[in-house]
């Protein structure tokens, strides 16, 4: 005789399914779970509990690779597949690695220029109000120097008035004694 039949029920609930394998219960919360389950514990009498990922991966694996060849193939493609993951992984890493040291770098850098900035910015504040007070003084000196050309042209017209009263009151006298020596 075979073996004897396995009770199998299932529920549905408000927010999944339940799986009633003999004593064991199962909760899936999809359909595509469910089918997993199903096939999980079911067709592969797996009784423990599994991830849902794998338990629908494995029947993924199933209806891709109906045969132990194939599957073994496919197995062997995959694992081809993860080694080149992980070497661009690794790869990833370094070069995320590389680019972190120069980023540290910059930014050390970037603290060494901003300090520079800030010396410069400082010195060059200097330097415009001294500038400032260089073009006030030269503006003042300018200024004095156009009141002194002025004042100069003034001294010079009044000491010419003066060197010709000065004259014209030497000839008077000269005129006066030549006149009482006559």
């Amino acid at each position: 005789m075979g073996k004897a039949t396995k009770k199998i029920t299932v529920r549905t609930h408000p927010n999944g399914y339940e799986l009633k394998v003999e004593r064991r219960t199962y909760m899936t919360f999809s359909v595509k779970e469910l089918v997993a389950a199903v096939f999980h514990h079911l067709l592969l009498d797996k009784e423990e509990y599994v991830d849902k990922d794998l338990s629908e991966n494995l029947m993924i694996a199933a209806a891709t690779w109906p045969t132990v060849g194939a599957s073994i193939e496919g197995n062997a493609k995959i694992m081809a597949e993860i080694q080149e993951a992980r070497r661009d992984a690794r790869v990833a890493r370094q070069q995320n690695s590389t680019i972190a040291t120069k980023i540290d770098a910059q930014a050390a850098e970037y603290k060494e220029l901003k300090g520079k900035y800030i010396i410069a910015k400082a010195k060059a504040d200097q330097m415009d109000k001294a500038l400032r007070r260089a073009e006030d003084a030269y503006n003042l000196y300018n200024r004095e120097k156009r009141l002194a050309i002025k004042l100069q042209k003034e001294l010079t017209v009044l000491k010419n008035m003066e060197d010709a009263r000065k004259r014209a009151a030497d000839r008077r006298e000269r005129k006066k004694q030549e006149t009482n020596k006559k």
